[in-house]
């Protein structure tokens, strides 16, 4: 019974809130139309007709407010167009479109509330003239600009007219061309004075006007420098490094973002050598070319590799062990049990071991061998294992002193915090095999190598 009930009064619920908001809805346009009559009768006409405007939005259907619009609208609408018509006698062009365009704004403002004004044809006629004679005029005045290098004050104008007439596709050609124009011819300089990667970067702003993209392929060609990568010197006791330094040298220079850098690796470097008098392959010579008008070559050579493996150190420590200890009652013959500490060794393991690679890398002219880059780098990299070992229940382990295994001693105490017992644990669960000498190797290698082509890339970003 009660939930009928219930079901019956949600209808009537929201019957009563939107009778609420209609009763307010209506109760706020009225104020609005008695505000907006006392203006209109003080001479304000503009402050009232807002006023009514909304009352209007608040109750469509308010009719006293309707009328009062419709006739102080109107009156409003021929004042702002006798403005105009004073601008259009007085020759002030651009007040004149200003002046129309704020007169046709407040019509379509209106026409909201379905309150519609009429603006006199000849006014519309006299409006098209002068917006062709405004924009006609500054349409020479924008070409002025352009013609004189001013594209900032022309940009300024451009916009003012587009404000007046978007649509005015030969007013958006010069926007497009005021915009282009002092980017491409900034461009051009770079180019002209042979700062070619500054021309290649202004260049890709502007790719679809006039001859940018060609030129900026040609600022590429220009402002690019081929390296060779040489076959590096393995002066150390490993065999295959220089082929490994090699491998990730090339994979590192091909993830690189410079389009300036172009790299011919070692091993086309190499098959050229020895094929340059007697291949008759066309794309070979083309190769063999290439390689021989480079550039630059890159000399790397490894000075040396050593490697300590280090060794396991161990140390004896003295700790406790958490136990259950078994307590019987005499008089009730029951058990029970207690936690408790027993006095144990544990083994503490440590090793450290080192690998380190030095190598010296030159850049020098392919024709007259001059160093352009001569660095000298080294990289070590270290691995450490520390763990303990343990007989007894690890988890129950903690640190801790004891005087005497045997006997109570005053300076005997078990360090129970969770703290230490979480780092107890760390070390009882370590890792406890060495990184292999080759993985530590790569790192270093991986490291050195970007290095070198950092480097290369820092000369390469001095060079216009």
């Amino acid at each position: 019974m009660r939930n009928t009930i219930t079901k019956n009064l949600i209808p009537l619920y929201l019957l009563f809130s939107v009778i609420t908001l209609s009763l307010h809805s209506c109760s706020g346009s009225k104020s609005m139309h008695k505000k907006g009559l006392k203006l209109e009768e003080a001479g304000m006409y503009n402050e009232a007709s807002n006023f009514y405007y909304d009352a209007l939005k608040r109750d469509i259907t308010n009719i006293d407010a309707s009328i009062r619009l419709n006739n102080l609208g109107q009156v409003i609408l021929s004042n702002r167009l006798d403005e105009f018509e004073k601008s259009v006698n007085n020759g002030h062009k651009q007040n004149a479109v200003y002046e129309y365009f704020n007169a046709n704004n407040f019509k379509k403002k209106l026409h909201k509330v379905n309150v519609n004004l009429t603006i006199p044809e000849e006014q519309k006629f006299h409006f098209k003239k002068v917006k062709s004679e405004y924009i006609d005029e500054e349409l020479n005045r924008i070409n002025e600009l352009l013609e004189e290098g001013k594209f900032v004050e022309a940009k300024k104008v451009i916009k003012e007219v587009l404000r007046i007439d978007p649509d005015n596709q030969e007013i958006r050609d010069l926007d497009g061309y005021s915009t282009a124009e002092p980017i491409y011819r900034k461009a051009m300089g770079y180019f002209e004075n042979g700062n070619f990667k500054k021309a290649f970067y202004e260049f890709d702003k502007v790719l679809n006007y006039k001859d940018a993209r060609e030129i900026k392929a040609l600022a590429k060609e220009k402002a690019t420098f081929t390296i060779v990568i040489r076959p590096i010197d393995n002066e150390s006791e490993y065999y295959d490094l220089d082929e490994r330094l090699t491998l990730r040298l090339e994979e590192i220079f091909s993830e690189n973002t410079n389009p300036f850098i172009e790299i011919i690796d070692s091993e086309v470097y190499k098959r050229l050598l020895s094929e340059r008098k007697f291949s008759k392959d066309k794309e070979w010579q083309n190769h063999s070319s290439k390689v021989f008008e480079a550039d630059m070559y890159l000399d790397v050579t490894i000075n040396n590799i050593s490697v300590s493996n280090g060794k396991l150190l161990e140390t004896r420590k003295k700790g406790w062990e958490l136990y259950r200890r078994k307590i019987k009652n005499v008089e009730t013959d029951k058990v029970s049990y207690v936690n408790d500490f027993r006095k144990v060794y544990y083994y503490e393991y440590s090793r450290t071991k080192m690998v380190d690679v030095d190598i010296n890398y030159q850049l020098k002219s392919f024709n007259s061998s001059d160093i352009m880059l001569n660095k000298f780098d080294e990289d070590k990299k270290y691995d450490k294992v520390v763990y303990i070992d343990f007989e007894g229940e690890r988890n129950n382990l903690r640190s801790g002193y004891w005087g005497s295994i045997v006997e109570k001693d005053s300076r005997d105490f078990i360090d129970n915090s969770e703290s230490k017992i979480n780092k107890l644990r760390e070390k009882i669960y370590a890792r406890r095999t060495m990184k292999t000498t080759n993985a530590m190797e790569n790192e270093i290698i991986d490291n050195l190598a970007t290095t070198v082509v950092y480097q290369v890339d820092k000369y390469s970003n001095k060079l216009k």
